[in-house]
């Protein structure tokens, strides 16, 4: 037990576990939030979660393949605010 109250302890202190838990975290939220704005049946880009998530990884590391792209304004929002946000990352 002294081991891992001793691991969970170093890993919160740990630089490197904050920043991947960060990229995980904005990359799940971006991914389903751009669900909920671009998700439409006449629409083949964003139909799942994994679409969604798949977009925002695309997207973070600057790939952008364009297999799916927002339209919305609120959509194209969200896009940006990725972009800034993985640069800072």
């Amino acid at each position: 037990m002294k081991k891992l109250k001793r691991f969970v302890r170093d890993l919160v202190r740990n630089r490197m576990f904050w920043i991947v838990t960060l990229i995980v975290a904005v990359a799940l939220i971006s991914g389903n939030a751009i669900l909920l704005f671009e998700r439409a049946p006449d629409r083949e880009e964003f139909q799942s979660v994994s679409d969604g998530i798949w977009w925002a990884v695309v997207t973070m590391t600057t790939v952008g393949y364009g297999d799916h792209f927002p339209i919305t304004g609120v959509g194209r929002l969200i896009g940006v605010g990725l972009m800034f946000s993985s640069i800072i990352l």
